[in-house]
């Protein structure tokens, strides 16, 4: 298998090494489904369908499961494993009658502990491997199982949704608020913006931004017609998104189809749905303003942002050594792109 027909996961091996973290970030879609507000993930909506509280047990169990075969895989030779029985585990562990809040808890913990085992692997153990039986019994490599549980994350979110019963557009609503930005809300979006900056080369700027400087931002914005929208959860601020020409459309009227994104989330709301409902709802904009491309661009270091954009379909396209710098190291930049003529994920 390179492509799931089902799900359009392609196995990408040269993906493997940033593995622990997509599968770290992507459990948040099933966790946010399990709590969504007025949502009873426990009922089914056919009888021989799973609920979203079952595929998430499921997937819970498959990411300890998968733990324990990189483990066996390092202190045996190409080892065979038994099947996990994941279908016998839905009634011997009464996957239907759990908590939907410990089973989101345990989906995290899951998630960090399979995270860690892959993220001690040395260069050399990637290519030790195990004889695993799916999609037909042949000998792997755990690149592959690594690539692998990320298709399992995957797929089982789109069960999940699936299987949600939500009001608006199939998706999974989130506790949050998703509306235009007000000049009220910029110190708290700075805030948000400014947080990395001095940490990280997430940002390829080492000067803060400033309340006035956002004001200027958010008219330009404005005046342009382009989309700032921000997530809020009560009264809190807590997220926000944009998007831009590409390049200049002024100049190079050709690129008037193409817009680049940015989105921020702050630190204590990650994990919970906030950055995807973000991008879907500026996806959506960009849609009905007649865009066909939206463009990524990001610091080759941030690959929970590169594995984010891939979820939602973003595709790589390009990586270009060395045209950034901050604090006097040179940086690469990644660009991803997604064809907004597919709305199936974002």
């Amino acid at each position: 298998m390179t492509t799931c027909d089902e799900c359009g996961f392609t196995y990408d091996l040269a993906t493997a090494e940033h593995a622990g973290a997509a599968i770290v970030d992507g459990v948040a879609d099933v966790a946010s489904a399990l709590l969504a507000p007025g949502a009873d993930p426990s009922r089914r909506r056919r009888a021989d369908t799973w609920s979203p509280l079952e595929y998430g047990c499921h997937l819970r169990d498959v990411l300890l499961v998968q733990r324990e075969r990189v483990l066996e895989a390092r202190r045996a030779v190409t080892p065979g494993f038994s099947p996990m029985g994941r279908d016998e585990r839905v009634e011997h562990d009464g996957y239907a009658d759990q908590d939907p809040g410990d089973v989101t808890r345990q989906l995290g913990d899951a998630a960090a502990l399979f995270a860690n085992v892959l993220a001690r692997l040395g260069p050399g153990d990637w290519d030790r491997t195990v004889l695993y039986n799916y999609p037909q019994p042949a000998e792997r490599p755990l690149r592959w199982v690594a690539v692998h549980t990320v298709h399992e994350v995957v797929h089982h979110t789109l069960d999940v949704r699936r299987q949600q019963t939500v009001p608006v557009g199939g998706r999974i609503p989130t506790p949050v608020e998703i509306r235009p930005a007000e000049p009220a809300d910029l110190p708290a979006l700075t805030a948000i913006q400014n947080a990395l900056i001095g940490s990280t080369t997430y940002e390829w700027t080492e000067t803060p931004y400033t309340v006035s400087g956002r004001q200027s931002w958010l008219a330009d914005r404005r005046g342009a017609g382009d989309p700032v929208l921000v997530a809020v959860d009560g009264d809190e601020v807590v997220g926000f998104a944009a998007y831009s020409d590409f390049r200049d459309t002024q100049r190079w009227p050709g690129y008037r189809f193409t817009v680049e994104h940015s989105v921020h989330v702050a630190a204590s709301h990650q994990g919970a749905g906030i950055g995807r409902a973000l991008l879907r709802a500026l996806a959506d904009h960009a849609r009905q303003a007649g865009k066909r491309v939206m463009v990524a661009a990001m610091d080759s270091s941030n690959t929970g942002s590169i594995a984010f954009h891939a979820r939602l379909g973003f595709v790589e396209v390009a990586r270009m050594p060395g045209v950034g710098e901050k604090w006097g190291h040179r940086l690469d930049l990644v660009l991803m792109q997604l064809e907004l003529g597919d709305d199936s994920r974002c």
